[in-house]
């Protein structure tokens, strides 16, 4: 295709952006390595960028890239690129005579040209001249000042040596005053630093007799707790016993309990070194060959650190499951033993696993317990109550007595 040189230029730089507008992936491969060249360079690829228009997908995409897209391009080169894309009847013609005829330049006469140039030659060698005296204006100025400060930097040098001259004698001095307080000084540290480490020394051995003293005081206070409780428990169980006597004064037997010629039964002793309220106490009972365990339900899970705070069935719950592992692992028998009369038409008997639970019926817990006591054979057997009367009454029948908490700390 001939085109005119201008038109031609318009329809390069309006292929030349689509070129550079598209995906790469988009352009037929002929025109994808113009993607990176600048527009005057494609100026030189004229006919073969103008060539691929032939490619009728290639200018249907490019209609839609100047419908959808509307891209910034000048009057021309747009007017251009749409006439070569749409190819309608006479594009050619249409094409060609978008030509702007460049306008003939006026030629000038010789001599006004000859002229012209020594006027600009003449013109540059006055700019010349004056910037050459502006230069030696300069120079002259920047001499003086330079002249200047260098007469105010020797007056300075000279203040300054004068200065440091003073500064050494004044040096001088000083080091010859301050020799004897130097050593002064050191002295001061010696005796301070000996005084630190002697300080140093009695702190310490202040703060192991502090320490010392407060273990001290700490098991003082332990063992001074220890002894209030098993005074406490002692005075209590005093008072039942001689409440117990009392009733045995005027009461033939204990309601419900048949006479008993003496007892048959032992109790565990008390491990050496351990107090009866121990937790480890009824660990090592509960270790004892032959030993039977019997539990007042409500006594231990309404204990402190139990489980009052639960409804009664889950109490019950509650605590057998927490026995489970400690009876399965010391191989003890274990009876639980609950009011019947908070279960209502509940069984008076069952086994959960290992542990056995009863219900007291038609009678209290108490009593029901201290009945198991007195069937049992003459072996070992530990009840665990807080209770004061229900222990003082098992006791006699020779049983060990553990109360809830050390129970609770076991199983817990």
């Amino acid at each position: 295709m001939s085109l005119p040189k201008d038109v031609g230029t318009s329809l390069v730089r309006g292929v030349g952006a689509f070129i550079r507008a598209v995906p790469p992936q988009e352009l037929p491969p002929a025109l994808r390595r113009f993607q990176g060249f600048r527009p005057q360079t494609l100026l030189k690829h004229q006919d073969t960028l103008i060539g691929a228009l032939d490619d009728a997908d290639l200018r249907a995409r490019i209609l839609d890239w100047l419908n959808e897209m509307k891209p910034s391009l000048p009057k021309d080169d747009l007017e251009a690129l749409q006439i070569a894309a749409r190819r309608e009847d006479g594009w050619e013609l249409e094409l060609a005579t978008r030509s702007t005829p460049a306008e003939p330049r006026p030629q000038a006469d010789p001599s006004q040209r000859a002229a012209s140039a020594i006027d600009r030659a003449a013109s540059a060698i006055e700019k010349e001249k004056g910037k050459a005296r502006r230069a030696r204006e300069d120079l002259k100025r920047a001499k003086e000042d330079a002249r200047k400060e260098s007469d105010a930097q020797a007056a300075q040098i000279t203040g300054l040596k004068k200065e440091l001259a003073e500064a050494a004698i004044r040096d001088r001095e000083a080091r010859g005053a301050n020799s004897a307080l130097v050593r002064a000084a050191e002295a001061a540290k010696a005796d301070a630093d000996r005084s630190v480490r002697k300080a140093a020394r009695s702190l310490e051995k202040a703060e192991e007799d502090a320490a010392k003293a407060r273990g001290e005081l700490k098991d003082a206070r332990r063992a001074l707790t220890t002894a209030l409780k098993d005074g406490d428990r002692l005075a209590a169980r005093v008072e039942a016993l001689e409440a117990r006597l009392e009733r045995l004064a005027t009461v033939p037997a204990h309601a419900g309990e048949p006479k008993r010629k003496g007892n048959a039964r032992t109790q565990l002793p008390v491990p050496k070194g351990r107090l009866p309220s121990d937790p480890q106490t009824l660990d090592e009972w509960l270790s004892a060959p032959g030993v039977r365990l019997l539990i007042d339900g409500y006594n231990v899970t309404m204990a402190k650190g139990g489980f009052g705070d639960l409804r009664l069935e889950t109490q019950r719950e509650r605590l057998v499951t927490e026995l489970t592992t400690l009876v399965a692992m010391k191989q003890v028998p274990t009876t639980v033993v609950f009011d019947g009369k908070d279960v209502g038409r509940h069984p008076a008997r069952g086994k959960k696993g290992v542990v056995r639970v009863q219900y007291s019926k038609g009678e209290i817990a108490d009593d029901h317990l201290v009945a198991v006591v007195q069937r049992s054979p003459g072996t070992p057997v530990v009840v665990v109550t807080s209770d004061r009367e229900l222990s003082t009454r098992v006791e006699e029948l020779g049983a060990n007595v553990a109360t809830s908490p050390q129970l609770l700390a076991l199983i817990r």
